[in-house]
């Protein structure tokens, strides 16, 4: 992808949607430090980077989620604001879209009355073998938290870490998801 020189035109393999903000060019035209930089800079810009985070507007959608992440401080208020929208879209999202999505929701404190549907969606996607290993291994990571507050649940967790899912993830991940459940087990 890149930028014709005298204009914001963007050439690409893709066919890429033009911007029709200045936040969707400088997700498309700038690097994240100065991604970050404009939307601390512009608060006004959080609630378009939240809407672009959650919709099937792509490129922009992935990489909304992939810079909210970043620009929000643990326990934001609009994550909790908008944690039933994010649930209510993010199955039918791209790969790298959920995998961003589930780092969000892992900021929040949930609440106890979300806590069951966000362990069903990460069930779900930690069940896709077909998912890339980030995606998964975010998704039992949040699983384990939720775990953690309700420790009946660990033998739902256990069935769900048999070979079959764990083999399938990167070396990296498999051995991070098994020291979990070790973890689990000394508790």
């Amino acid at each position: 992808m890149r930028l014709h020189n005298n204009s914001k035109t963007m050439v690409s393999k893709q066919k890429i949607p033009l911007p029709i903000s200045k936040l969707e060019e400088i997700l498309i035209t700038t690097h994240k430090k100065e991604m970050i930089s404009y939307v601390l800079g512009h608060p006004s810009s959080y609630e378009e980077l939240f809407q672009l985070a959650v919709s099937d507007r792509q490129p922009y959608a992935w990489r909304a989620a992939w810079l909210l992440w970043d620009c929000l401080t643990p326990n934001a208020p609009m994550i909790h604001d908008q944690l039933k929208q994010i649930l209510t879209c993010i199955r039918y999202k791209p790969f790298n879209q959920q995998r961003e999505l589930i780092k969000i929701i892992s900021m929040i404190e949930l609440p106890q009355d979300a806590e069951g549907e966000v362990f069903d969606v990460c069930a779900s996607l930690w069940q896709k073998i077909e998912a890339p290993p980030a995606l998964r291994y975010n998704a039992m990571m949040l699983m384990t938290k939720i775990v953690k507050k309700y420790p009946d649940l660990y033998s739902e967790l256990e069935e769900m870490t048999d070979g079959y899912h764990v083999d399938t993830l990167t070396k990296g991940a498999s051995h991070s998801v098994k020291k979990m459940l070790k973890n689990f087990q000394k508790q």
